[in-house]
């Protein structure tokens, strides 16, 4: 059968994602779907041009191919194209050590993979973020009697996919 184009990957959440693709010329009996990324190896057959894959690990970049299959077995060349999952959220974001110019805050580090951690914080006109490694930052240049808003989101080794 011929290859599969247009393998799109969509709706990525922590666990899940969904890849669509367009119906190849020709024949085809169905689909093979194969997902590889850190010790996981995994495929599954589908007679559609979608498939939802599910028990993914968070902030993995993981690699998919979609092959389609004749009826006696032969197999196209696979289209592949990849994709990070969502890191999961940080839990317990706790603001300590208040001053008048500057604020501790400490999380929890998320379950799965992550590469770093955004910390932003918004009040009056300011809206800053910065990047950190550790489950801890201190905000500092902040002005006194201002209430301020701060997140803290972990991203992914590609520096875009970004959790709650």
């Amino acid at each position: 059968p011929y290859a599969v184009t247009n393998l799109t990957v969509s709706n990525i959440n922590t666990s899940s994602v969904s890849l669509t693709w367009n119906e190849p010329p020709g024949n085809r009996s169905y689909f093979t779907v194969n997902w590889t990324g850190g010790s996981v190896n995994n495929s599954s057959n589908t007679s559609n041009t979608s498939y939802t894959v599910t028990g993914l690990t968070a902030g993995v970049n993981y690699t998919f191919n979609v092959t389609a299959v004749a009826a006696d077995g032969t197999a196209g060349a696979p289209t592949q194209t990849s994709a990070f999952t969502k890191p999961n959220a940080v839990t317990n974001l706790t603001v300590s050590n208040k001053t008048t110019s500057s604020v501790s805050l400490t999380w929890n580090e998320p379950p799965g993979n992550r590469s770093y951690f955004t910390v932003n914080w918004t009040g009056g006109s300011v809206n800053n973020s910065s990047n950190t490694s550790n489950t801890s930052y201190t905000v500092t240049g902040l002005t006194a009697g201002v209430n301020y808003t701060f997140t803290v989101t972990a991203v992914a080794a590609d520096g875009q996919t970004a959790g709650a």
